[in-house]
């Protein structure tokens, strides 16, 4: 490592540095799971309380529907699989988590064109709604902590 970053650390700097040890560019590094700002405005919309409620709505349903759409695809059910990820998509993409949003948005794509979604999009799935619930409580925390 060839790298230095001097003090005070710049947070946008020590990324941009990583990213580059890591072998990319900071543009290319991983965007947030979840859009804190789509989060904090859809809060600022429904209030505390409705949000907890459709947080808890999304996180009861999360598993369902991903389960769901790993049936369907194995039934070959494409139109199910696609109603089903339709729902994910929008109930995600509410809440900001842009990543499962985009992820639903492949495999419903993919059962529109008449395709079997990749098998690689079921883990993808699955590694999304982990990084949403993660992004979702660290979003939580934020707004409500100030």
């Amino acid at each position: 490592m060839d790298s230095h970053v001097a003090k005070p650390i710049d947070p946008a700097k020590l990324e941009a540095v990583m990213a580059q040890l890591a072998g990319r560019t900071a543009q290319q590094s991983t965007p947030a799971a979840v859009d804190a700002d789509a989060f904090a405005d859809l809060l600022d919309v429904v209030g505390p309380d409705e949000m907890e409620a459709v947080l808890a709505a999304f996180l009861d349903e999360l598993d369902a529907d991903q389960e769901a759409i790993a049936r369907a695809v194995a039934e070959g059910d494409l139109d199910a699989a696609r109603r089903t990820a339709h729902t994910l998509k929008g109930a995600a993409a509410t809440l900001g988590a842009v990543q499962l949003a985009e992820i639903a948005a492949g495999i419903e794509s993919a059962a529109s064109d008449g395709r079997l979604p990749d098998p690689s999009d079921a883990s993808a799935l699955r590694s999304a709604a982990r990084a949403a619930i993660a992004g979702l409580a660290d979003a939580t925390e934020k707004v409500l902590t100030g």
